[in-house]
């Protein structure tokens, strides 16, 4: 009786782990990196136009040109360097929902000119056929110090 208890636990714990509330990796590898990825580019390039193609409603109005100027350039390049390309990996994803709106949330880490470790970069997608990015967030040390 006792190790038909722990099957059926066993048999529950791999059922009940499919329920969980995480993004599938593979699809958000397969829309969300080569949004990323040119999204880091473009801010290496200076490049507000291609830098914000890809973002939903909240992102356009919140990171116009003018603050992708001054606080993308100065708070951000201005502290771990430039982007190194292709060097994005993608660690995590999350399904998450913020005010009625469903997102998923992606972490990335990356190489940057001036940082000696990775950066972590995380974005939320909006969760419909568009996959925006709403929201973009840098962390590192260097970053970490500098807004201390």
């Amino acid at each position: 009786m006792r190790k038909l208890i722990l099957i059926i636990i066993a048999l529950s714990m791999v059922l009940l782990s499919g329920c969980s509330s995480g993004a599938d990796k593979d699809d958000v590898e397969g829309y969300g990196t080569p949004k990323v990825e040119s999204l880091l580019v473009a801010m290496n390039n200076d490049d507000y136009e291609n830098f914000s193609k890809d973002f939903g409603p909240l992102m356009t109005e919140a990171l116009t040109e003018e603050v992708f100027g001054g606080i993308i350039k100065t708070q951000i390049v201005g502290v771990i360097g430039s982007y190194q390309e292709g060097s994005i990996e993608l660690v995590k994803t999350t399904e998450e929902s913020h005010n009625g709106k469903n997102y998923i949330s992606a972490i990335y880490k990356g190489q940057f000119s001036q940082e000696d470790g990775d950066v972590a970069i995380t974005v939320w997608f909006t969760d419909d056929e568009d996959k925006n990015v709403e929201t973009i967030v840098f962390n590192s040390p260097k970053l970490a110090r500098a807004n201390g």
